[in-house]
């Protein structure tokens, strides 16, 4: 091969054209995430007279695991909202580690820092990054603060995330408001006075009919 890597004497990564130096990108912690400008450089090399070497670029990149939860409040720094005491708890997120993982997720007490409950959580497969959700069926927890935690089950800190909630106390449901009052002039008789009112009418439906059988 004609293009080849190389150092020079100040510990700057170069590119060599038969050993001749043609471009320094600087010292390695000099480089970037994004490495298209030297990874530009090295595959237009190949297009340099009397050079046929092909290249093919290919990338990736490395990061430290990391868990991220939905539903965080804004501004709130990791709270989610409420959850109400009783009820299924739901929380989900997103993590950048592969689904060959699984995490672990574990509820505290915020007062005490007590174990309240554990469970792996496998990961799922995610359009942009992978999903895992944690599921507490009912009755879920009693009513306080709690916090959670997520993390890589063979990590002790790095890739762990935290979020806090709180339970609240379920109250009943309230009952249903009082019918309106009648409008004035429209308040229903009492039931004694309309039974009198049926017969009244009836009686002198009776008589009508009877003078005019009588004519």
């Amino acid at each position: 091969m004609e293009i080849e890597p190389g150092r020079d004497s100040g510990g700057n990564i170069t590119i060599m054209n038969r050993g001749k130096i043609i471009a320094r990108f600087g010292t390695k912690e000099d480089l970037k995430g994004n490495v298209q400008k030297e990874t530009d450089a090295l595959t237009s090399a190949a297009g340099l007279q009397g050079v046929d070497d092909t290249f093919l670029a290919a990338y990736f990149f490395v990061e430290e695991p990391a868990v991220h939860f939905d539903d965080i409040i804004p501004a709130s720094g990791s709270r989610l909202p409420d959850k109400v005491s009783g009820d299924r708890i739901l929380i989900t997120g997103t993590t950048n580690m592969g689904r060959e993982d699984s995490l672990r997720a574990e509820i505290h007490t915020a007062d005490t820092n007590q174990l309240v409950t554990s469970k792996n959580l496998p990961v799922n497969y995610g359009s942009s990054l992978n999903r895992w959700s944690y599921q507490l069926d009912e009755p879920g927890l009693e009513p306080g603060n709690y916090f959670i935690t997520v993390g890589w089950t063979t990590s002790s800190s790095t890739g762990t995330g935290t979020a806090q909630f709180t339970v609240i106390q379920k109250t009943r449901d309230n009952p249903p408001p009082p019918p309106p009052p009648a409008p004035d002039g429209d308040e229903p008789l009492p039931g004694g006075l309309v039974n009198l009112l049926v017969i009244g009418i009836i009686f002198v439906f009776a008589v009508v009919v009877y003078t005019i059988s009588k004519k």
